[in-house]
C-alpha cells in the first residue's frame, strides 16, 4: 500500500488471512479494538496531514489543494530562474 509501513501492510495482511477463516458476519472483540484502534489512528494522521497541507497552501498563496504540486513546482522554478539570473548566467 502506498505510504504503508511494512508492519501495517503485515497488520492487515494477518487481519485479512483471520477474518477469511471465519464467518464473515462476525469477529471478535480483540479484533473490534484492534480495528478501532487502528481507525482511530488514522484519523489521527489524517487530521495531521490535513493540517500540513493547509499550513503549505497558506505559505506558498494558494486556495484549492488540487493546485498545490503545480502551484509549488512554480515556485521551485521561479527560484531556480532568479538564482541563475542573480549569478549572471542569463
Amino acid at each position: 500500500m502506498i505510504g504503508w509501513t511494512n508492519e501495517e501492510c503485515e497488520k492487515v495482511s494477518t487481519h485479512n488471512q483471520m477474518s477469511a477463516s471465519t464467518d464473515p458476519g462476525t469477529i471478535s472483540a480483540s479484533e473490534a479494538e484492534h480495528l478501532r484502534t487502528e481507525l482511530e489512528r488514522l484519523r489521527t494522521e489524517s487530521a495531521r496531514l490535513i493540517e500540513r497541507q493547509r499550513r503549505i497552501m497558506e505559505l506558498i498563496g494558494t486556495t484549492q489543494p488540487e493546485h498545490l504540486v503545480h502551484d509549488l513546482r512554480n515556485i521551485l522554478n521561479e527560484r531556480e530562474l532568479l538564482r541563475t539570473l542573480a549569478e549572471g548566467k542569463y
